[in-house]
């Protein structure tokens, strides 16, 4: 095999191995958690409707099922790039989405679409987020619900992992049609971080392809 050949080969499998989605992130395991099946839009858990199901390239389709209360996790001891991404609210009351006592996203402020990585080396922990509503007077930290006021309903989120991505949509617990579980929908990915002896790799294969089309021209 030529050499421009071989650092083709080189270059393809690198990239493909960098892009690959690993396990790093799942739903911690729970005897019998709370689930329910999205149905057609018309109504989510016996609420309001669900106005995520009908969006245009929605990750939910009717008949999935989601479940309530269950942790994001890490499961993997590796470091991973986890990344953020903002699809989608649903809510009259301002929503954020915070990370590790960062805010990230804001209803009302941020785009859809908008997203931010970070490294993880926690090792294998429960995800350091948490949704704040209801004017910041409420917390609820992945599952966990630290109302500081008792006279508020608690509100919840549920997951829900499909192939690669865990999604995660808030129930600020609106009243009427706004009690739905789709106020603020944040998708969540893990992925490999390449090794820089991996980076090196690929440059020398990408320098190989550069330096046999050289020659041919």
């Amino acid at each position: 095999m030529k050499f421009t050949q071989s650092a083709l080969a080189i270059a393809c499998g690198l990239a493909l191995s960098v892009a690959a989605h690993g396990s790093y992130i799942g739903l911690e395991d729970a005897n019998n958690p709370d689930t329910f099946q999205v149905d057609d839009g018309s109504n989510t858990y016996d609420k309001g409707k669900n106005d995520y199901v009908n969006q245009s390239g929605s990750l939910i389709d009717a008949g999935d099922v989601v479940e309530q209360g269950r942790k994001v996790v890490s499961t993997s001891a590796d470091k991973f790039r986890l990344t953020f991404t903002y699809l989608f609210k649903e809510a009259g009351w301002t929503n954020s989405f915070w990370y590790q006592g960062s805010k990230l996203f804001e209803t009302g402020t941020n785009s859809y679409g908008d997203s931010q990585s970070f490294i993880y080396d926690g090792g294998l922990n429960a995800l350091d987020f948490a949704f704040q509503t209801r004017n910041y007077s409420n917390t609820l930290v992945n599952s966990l619900n630290n109302a500081d006021n008792d006279s508020l309903v608690a509100y919840d989120f549920f997951t829900y992992q499909g192939d690669g991505f865990i999604l995660l949509g808030l129930d600020d617990t609106g009243a009427g049609p706004d009690d739905n579980h789709d106020d603020m929908i944040i998708k969540v990915t893990a992925t490999k971080v390449p090794e820089p002896g991996t980076l090196a790799l690929l440059g020398l294969g990408l320098a190989g392809l550069g330096l046999g089309y050289r020659r041919r021209s």
